[in-house]
């Protein structure tokens, strides 16, 4: 009862910010178009206060856009033939209230994919309606983590399938503070023992992507490390596959 009351007034305080913010826009506009052709310093004045009022708005439902932020995010990717195995673990904070679940995607049909959840014990894996290109999946918690508190989510896959393309990505679509993604290759199946480290950026920004080649180690592995990753950007993992392979691939 004491949540209810309490998610009723942070509703009511977001309303109420909300409506003075337009009662704010409306009465400046109002200003500024019965003094704009008195004085060439309202046009500046009213572009100010709205920068202002808009900063003021989005750092009070900043926190609302995003329900934790994630401390450590690993990932571990390994092809083998004809199938691949994905692994990740994150450590995150919740930033709200309640927090019960968390939600996974994957590119590859439902019946292509083996899920196991490590952690937390006993989550129970619901599969939800396809996204676009994604297909997702919802880990529903056997608690529920409250603003500030951390958690751990593990999970284990196996996709028994091709691969579409010699690359593995992930999109950063939280917060993250560290993010590490390992890959293992098997060497006999690859032209060289070259990998090229992409870092892309979001569609709808200006940006460069960046390209910065490595070799993998001797047993076909590498890891890359990523400090901050940036929000919405790309992180990819490409390869080249021999000619052997190649052909299977175009003819699969």
């Amino acid at each position: 009862m004491n949540e209810f009351f309490k998610k009723l007034g942070e509703n009511i305080l977001f309303s109420a910010i909300w409506e003075l913010i337009k009662f704010l826009v409306v009465s400046i506009l109002a200003i500024f178009i019965n003094n704009l052709t008195q004085n060439l310093i309202y046009p500046f004045l009213f572009v100010a206060v709205i920068v202002v009022i808009w900063a003021i708005y989005r750092y009070y439902t900043r926190r609302k856009d995003f329900q934790y932020i994630v401390l450590y995010k690993k990932l571990y990717f390994e092809y083998l033939d004809k199938k691949y195995i994905y692994n990740y673990d994150i450590n995150a904070k919740s930033l709200v209230n309640n927090l019960s679940s968390y939600v996974g995607k994957f590119t590859c049909n439902k019946d292509k994919i083996i899920l196991k959840c490590l952690n937390p014990i006993n989550a129970k894996i619901d599969y939800l309606p396809k996204d676009d290109i994604y297909n997702s999946y919802m880990l529903l918690f056997n608690r529920k983590y409250n603003a500030g508190e951390l958690f751990n989510v593990k999970v284990e896959s196996t996709v028994c399938e091709e691969v579409l393309f010699p690359h593995f990505s992930t999109n950063i679509v939280k917060p993250t503070k560290l993010l590490e993604i390992s890959i293992k290759l098997p060497l006999n199946m690859l032209k060289n023992d070259v990998i090229y480290l992409k870092t892309i950026p979001n569609p709808v920004e200006v940006g460069v992507t960046e390209t910065y080649e490595k070799r993998l180690e001797r047993d076909g592995t590498y890891t890359w490390k990523i400090e901050n990753p940036k929000l919405r950007y790309k992180y990819s993992i490409e390869w080249n596959f021999n000619d052997l392979k190649n052909s299977e691939l175009l003819f699969k």
